[in-house]
């Protein structure tokens, strides 16, 4: 039983990634207008669980497919792995690994994604900007709290293979 516990945890999180890629482009999410980057919210999450940085990338670079506005790479989807990838990296800096500093992380990588993307839509519309870093901010929050319980997956996570 305990040998299937991280294959299982592995998938659990696939099936998780694939959904929240699912309800990217979602209206049903919308709230005032202002839709979440739920892929960024999980990953963010998942940065505060995951300690294997290569499958944490292998993730992202997933997500990154998954959400591409067109074939191939974009601007968008470069910047969007470089965020997620720093987030993983910067949450040894933080001072704890709490619900806090995953939801504060989100909101934060929100922003940077849109002042590297397009900074003038900061200024034309930061009104949206702030609501969707707020609303990123609290799906990674649940994200973090449903995937940190699961019993069979936390942060002794290893890699399946």
């Amino acid at each position: 039983m305990t040998s299937r516990a991280p294959i299982l945890g592995f998938l659990f999180v696939v099936v998780l990634l694939f959904l929240s890629a699912s309800l990217q482009g979602a209206s049903n999410l919308s709230w005032f207008g202002v839709r979440p980057d739920v892929p960024l919210a999980f990953l963010v999450a998942l940065a505060f669980v995951m300690e294997d940085f290569f499958i944490y990338v292998g993730l992202v670079l997933i997500a990154g497919a998954l959400v591409g506005p067109v074939p191939g790479f974009s601007i968008e989807e470069l910047v969007f792995i470089l965020v997620l990838v720093a987030v993983f990296f910067l949450r040894e800096r933080l001072p704890i690994r709490s619900l806090f500093a995953t939801a504060s992380s989100a909101a934060g990588a929100t922003l940077v994604f849109y002042l590297a993307v397009d900074a003038s839509f900061l200024t034309a519309d930061s009104v949206a900007v702030f609501f969707e870093m707020i609303y990123n901010a609290l799906l990674a929050a649940l994200f973090y709290t449903m995937v940190s319980r699961i019993p069979f997956y936390g942060k002794t996570f290893t890699t399946p293979f």
